[in-house]
C-alpha cells in the first residue's frame, strides 16, 4: 500500500497565490549546492530526529517520495539547471546510498508510486509541457510505456499543469490537469504498468482541476482538487463525495484539497489551504480533516488556521506526519506528526527556507520528507530512525 503523497509543486497555491506559485517554481531552474550539514534535529512521531541527507552532486528540487520497503526508497524531481537544459530525476535507494538516475525525455516529475520494491510509476512533464507517465520494472530503468495522447501543450499556461500517480497491488492510477479550469484526465494500468488506458471523468471535475490521487486498494482510489471524488472499480464508475471545498472560518475563500490518505474505503485524511495570497499575506486557511465513514462526514483535525498542508504520510499502525509551512511568508518548512491522524498534529521542527513537498513512512518512525529552497532549486531529503542514509556525510559539489 502507499505510504505517502505529495502535492506536487506545479499545483500548490502558496502564501502568494497561484501566480506567486508558479513565479516561484521558475526560480526551482537555477542549480544551487548540495545540503550537506545536520539539520536542527526534529522528532517525529516515534521521537526519532530527521536529519538531512547527502544526495549526488546536481540534484535539484525533489517533489514526491515513496518507499514500498524500509530500506527502499523512490524520490523524484529535477536536476539543477546546466548549459543543456535540466532533465527529470529519480533518486533510488536499495539498502545503500541514494543513487541518482535521468530519465529521458522529461524536464521534471512531479509523483512517484510503486507495486513494489521494483516495479513503480512515476509521472511528469516534457519539455513541451505535456503530461507523461514513466514506469521501472527493476528499480533502476524507467522508459514510456504505451500510454494515451496527454493533455495539449499548455502555453502561459504552463505553470498549472502537473500529474500524480498512486498505486495499490497492481493497480495504478495517474490524474493530471492542465489549467486552474479545464478539468483533467485519468489514466490507469495494472500488471507489469507497460499499458496505460483512460478512464472515465469524474463528473462535476470541469472547470476545475486534479490536485492528487490516493488508491487504499486496487481499484478503489480518491481524488482530489476542486471537490473530492471516488471510485471503487478502477475508474469505471465515480461518486462525488464533496462538490463544495472545506471552511475553517479564517478567510473568506475556502480550502481546497490537494493531499490525501486512505487507510481503507471508509477512513481517511485530506489536507489542504485556501486560495489566497498577495503581497504581505501571512496566512492562508487551511488544515487536515478526517472521515471514519467513506466521506460521508468529515471532521477538522487541526485548529484553524495558518496551515498550509502539502504531502501526508501514514505508517502502518496509524502514526502519521504532513508536511507544511510556517505560518509566514519565508515558507519556512515544517513537519507535523500526529500519533493516530485523526487528532493531535504537532509541530515537529522547521527548516528555514525549505518548502516540503512529500513524505512517506513504511514504518513508525522511518519516514522520509523531500523537498527544497524554492529559490534556489537545492533539493533535500531529511531521513529519520534507522532509514539508510541517514546519517549525513560530506558530497562531492558539482
Amino acid at each position: 500500500m502507499e505510504t505517502g503523497w505529495n502535492a506536487p509543486a506545479l499545483m500548490r497555491a502558496g502564501h502568494g497565490g497561484w501566480v506567486c506559485r508558479a513565479l516561484t517554481f521558475g526560480a526551482l531552474l537555477v542549480g544551487a549546492a548540495i545540503l550537506t550539514q545536520v539539520d536542527a534535529a526534529a522528532a517525529g512521531p516515534s521521537g526519532q530526529p530527521f536529519s538531512t541527507v547527502s544526495l549526488p552532486a546536481g540534484v535539484g528540487y525533489l517533489d514526491a517520495v515513496t518507499c514500498p520497503a524500509v530500506d527502499t526508497c523512490y524520490a523524484v524531481g529535477q536536476t539543477r539547471a546546466t548549459a543543456a537544459g535540466r532533465a527529470g530525476l529519480v533518486l533510488s535507494l536499495h539498502g545503500g546510498a541514494w543513487q541518482k538516475t535521468l530519465v529521458s525525455g522529461v524536464s521534471y516529475l512531479t509523483s512517484v508510486s510503486c507495486v513494489d520494491a521494483t516495479e513503480c510509476a512515476a509521472t511528469g512533464i516534457t519539455g513541451q509541457s505535456a503530461g507523461v507517465v514513466v514506469t521501472t520494472t527493476d528499480g533502476s530503468g524507467w522508459t514510456q510505456p504505451e500510454q494515451p495522447p496527454p493533455f495539449a501543450a499548455l502555453g502561459s499556461s504552463a505553470s498549472f499543469g502537473s500529474w500524480t500517480v498512486s498505486c495499490a497491488g497492481s493497480f495504478c492510477m495517474a490524474v493530471g490537469s492542465r489549467g486552474p479550469a479545464t478539468g483533467g484526465q485519468v489514466w490507469v494500468s495494472s500488471g507489469l504498468l507497460q499499458q496505460w488506458v483512460a478512464a472515465a471523468q469524474p463528473p462535476d471535475s470541469a472547470p476545475g482541476w486534479f490536485a492528487s490521487v490516493f488508491c487504499d486498494q486496487p481499484d478503489d482510489c480518491w481524488v482530489v482538487g476542486t471537490g473530492i471524488w471516488h471510485t471503487a472499480d478502477g475508474g469505471r464508475i465515480w461518486k462525488v463525495v464533496r462538490a463544495e471545498i472545506f471552511t475553517v472560518g479564517v478567510a473568506a475563500a475556502g480550502v481546497v484539497p490537494d493531499a490525501a490518505y486512505f487507510s481503507d474505503p471508509l477512513h481517511g485524511l485530506v489536507a489542504g489551504y485556501g486560495q489566497c495570497g498577495g503581497p504581505g499575506v501571512t496566512a492562508c486557511a487551511g488544515g487536515i480533516w478526517t472521515t471514519s465513514d467513506g466521506g460521508a462526514d468529515w471532521g477538522l483535525t487541526t485548529s484553524a488556521g495558518a496551515l498550509t498542508v502539502d504531502a501526508l504520510a501514514c505508517a502502518p499502525g496509524g502514526s502519521c506526519i504532513a508536511t507544511s509551512w510556517a505560518s509566514d511568508t519565508s515558507e519556512n518548512g515544517l513537519i507535523l506528526t500526529s500519533a493516530g491522524g485523526s487528532s493531535g498534529w504537532q509541530a515537529d521542527g522547521t527548516w528555514p527556507g525549505d518548502t516540503l513537498s512529500g513524505a512517506a513512512c513504511p514504518q513508525a518512525g522511518d519516514c522520509v520528507v523531500v523537498g527544497g529552497d524554492p529559490a534556489t532549486g537545492v533539493g533535500a531529503i531529511y531521513a529519520q530512525g534507522s532509514q539508510p542514509g541517514a546519517a549525513t556525510v560530506p558530497s562531492t559539489i558539482a
